[in-house]
């Protein structure tokens, strides 16, 4: 998955997110990594997989480490906050490059299309 393009890697992401219920994301126990994209948006990269995520885990991000997150949370505790300040997501970011930068609009609109395949 991580030789795919971002559009796949989003795709594939948001069906294993679905799946799962949980994603990932790297922080240092005290804060979650975030990256400005050329634009200068806060972008939050979530990962479907620990392994993937801790591939993230290098230079900067050295002291980071991969934590679970329930999609519940995700959805109720951070979007809002998000939503509110105008982030922008990144879904299966590489250590190679940041990765394709998505309004919030577009990943929930892309998970409930997925979530209703599992109703």
């Amino acid at each position: 998955m991580i030789k795919e393009p971002a559009d796949a890697r989003f795709k594939y992401t948001i069906k294993r997110i679905a799946d799962w219920e949980k994603l990932w994301v790297i922080g240092d126990g005290n804060v979650f990594a975030t990256f400005s994209d050329d634009e200068n948006n806060i972008v939050f990269p979530i990962w479907p997989f620990e392994e993937l995520a801790q591939l993230c885990c290098i230079e900067e991000y050295s002291q980071y480490r991969p934590e679970v997150m329930s999609l519940d949370d995700f959805l109720n505790e951070f979007i809002p906050d998000f939503e509110k300040s105008n982030y922008k997501l990144s879904l299966l970011p590489l250590s190679t490059g940041k990765g394709m930068a998505i309004d919030i609009s577009m990943f929930k609109e892309a998970l409930n299309i997925e979530l209703e395949k599992y109703e």
